[in-house]
């Protein structure tokens, strides 16, 4: 019924299903779209990072639906090794940062991303620790959306 009356979820729901695709059956081959949309998405990310250090004002909206796609792949992400393997180093370089981020919105999806993905094993303890703090600062923000994702990202 949710896909039905909201368009997000419908979005979400096809992206799901394009990076499903294999046009071999059998377990032996990656889905044909999942890795070229990691890069697409992994590329975008860069470029906003890129912006950001020269010193311009990049759309952080076209990052924060980047984030929200990436991290509504989670599930297919985990079933390949080798792309889980990559998740983590995609969490440093991309939205580590993010904890500290000017716009809300972008502060609460580095939150839920992290949410998303705390079931991956990851094996830098630094780079887990700043993400617990970053987590954990934001349960103290004065903005109730990025409270309510540091809390479910912490659950």
């Amino acid at each position: 019924m949710e896909t039905i009356y909201m368009p997000k979820i419908t979005t979400v729901d096809l992206l799901q299903l394009i990076c499903q695709y294999k046009s071999v059956k059998g377990n032996k081959k990656k889905p044909d779209y999942l890795v070229p949309f990691l890069g697409f998405a992994s590329n975008n990310m860069q470029q906003y990072t890129d912006a950001v250090q020269v010193g311009n004002n990049p759309d952080w909206r076209i990052k924060e639906a980047l984030l929200f796609a990436v991290g509504s792949l989670n599930e297919v992400i985990g079933l390949h090794k080798d792309l889980a393997a990559n998740i983590e180093p995609m969490l440093k370089a991309h939205v580590l940062f993010d904890f500290n981020s000017p716009y809300p919105l972008l502060k609460s999806r580095a939150c839920w991303v992290y949410g998303e993905f705390s079931e991956y094993s990851f094996n830098d303890t630094e780079h887990i620790q700043h993400a617990v703090d970053g987590i954990y600062q934001c349960l103290f923000s004065d903005q109730l959306p990025i409270k309510f994702a540091a809390a479910l990202a912490l659950s």
